[in-house]
């Protein structure tokens, strides 16, 4: 089980740090050649997120489970405000690499939601939408099964109240 989750974060990390280094690569496609300070800057970020990698690969190594789900939450956190394109880019990747994406780990997602189930009921359409993508976003292979089927019921809920 350890293992499995070590490989989960060693996958998850270098995903979204492949991902941020691909997004810098672009973004020096767009400052002209001349803007030697900007190039640098990108060569020093470009760096950095090498070291970051390589500071994964050896937690995995090390099997320093504390460390990488410090750094899972670190990356997280560092993508959490990238534009929907992009957010929806790099949820493409995490759900071929890892099986799951960014709107799990989305804290404020996940507190909406978590505010609906303690109310026992979704109000309008954009709760609606919050917990469908939460919906969508769970792995039914975990122990989620509860959670799943209580989502489910409140969604059916909306669903018929909006009939009436």
């Amino acid at each position: 089980m350890r293992n499995v989750r070590n490989d989960f974060y060693r996958k998850w990390c270098l995903t979204v740090l492949n991902f941020e280094f691909d997004i810098i690569k672009r973004q020096r496609s767009l400052y002209p050649p001349s803007t030697m300070d900007v190039s640098e800057r990108l060569s020093l970020l470009e760096g950095e997120f090498c070291r970051l990698k390589d500071e994964v690969e050896k937690a995995y190594k090390d099997k320093n489970i504390h460390k990488l789900k410090l750094f899972f939450l670190s990356v997280n956190e560092m993508v959490m405000d990238l534009d929907d394109v992009l957010k929806r880019e790099l949820n493409e990747k995490l759900q071929q690499c890892c099986g799951r994406d960014l709107n799990v780990y989305d804290r404020k997602l996940h507190n909406k939601v978590e505010n609906i189930i303690n109310r026992g009921k979704i109000r309008s359409d954009n709760e609606y939408r919050q917990v469908k993508l939460y919906l969508d976003c769970l792995n039914p292979e975990d122990k989620n099964i509860q959670l799943i089927d209580l989502l489910d019921t409140l969604m059916s809920e909306y669903e018929m109240l909006k009939r009436k």
